[in-house]
């Protein structure tokens, strides 16, 4: 017959049901309906269930740690829904400043490289539409996706530089044998501040 599962550190050799494993298991969920949920249990059984010493001490302590993880998991993300806004956002340009911005600091060259293969049958049609003078839009495709990522890439190294904008912005474009293309984007990672007023 299942007596169901032992209480991790009871002194008295308590056991708890499944249901109230769960609910436990619950208690640092970041789905906050079952997080306060599961903490109303056991604050509950805390009030009116009379608990075995060393079971109440450790319902204390499962309601407290349970608490702190769920702030732990909150904060990272938090940490990194901002990380991401912050480098979606991340303000870039071609030229050597940045209209309506003024430059604080220099934090140094940021630079990133992307590999992709474009496959041999987009090298074909890259040739054709050469001879018939059409554009070949799964070649551009491929050509777009390799620019957008090495342009992300740059982001988030300027962003480990501390810098919140890359002035300066340049891309590089060359082939690896006969189905690699590669983009190469580099720029100075900067600190601008927005100007105000007549600044």
């Amino acid at each position: 017959m299942d007596t169901g599962y032992e209480v991790e550190g009871s002194s008295s050799g308590a056991r708890m049901c499944w249901p109230c494993k769960q609910k436990k298991d619950a208690l640092s969920s970041t789905e906050e309906e079952k997080r306060v949920e599961a903490a109303a249990f056991f604050e509950d059984c805390l009030k009116n269930v009379k608990l075995e010493p060393d079971v109440r001490e450790l319902t204390q302590q499962w309601l407290t740690r349970g608490e702190e993880k769920y702030q732990k998991k909150k904060h990272q993300e938090e940490v990194k829904e901002k990380y991401d806004a912050d480098i979606e956002s991340f303000l870039m340009t071609t030229t050597n400043h940045l209209e309506g911005y003024s430059v604080q600091a220099y934090q140094g060259i940021a630079s990133s490289e992307v590999v992709m293969g474009t496959g041999a049958m987009s090298e074909f049609m890259a040739g054709a539409s050469d001879l018939f003078g059409t554009e070949d839009s799964a070649f551009s495709k491929k050509l777009l996706q390799a620019r957008n990522a090495a342009q992300k890439k740059v982001a988030i190294r300027a962003y480990h530089l501390k810098a919140n904008a890359i002035v300066g912005l340049k891309f590089d474009y060359f082939t690896i044998g006969s189905n690699m293309i590669a983009v190469s984007c580099s720029g100075t990672a900067v600190v601008v501040t927005k100007n105000t007023g007549d600044q």
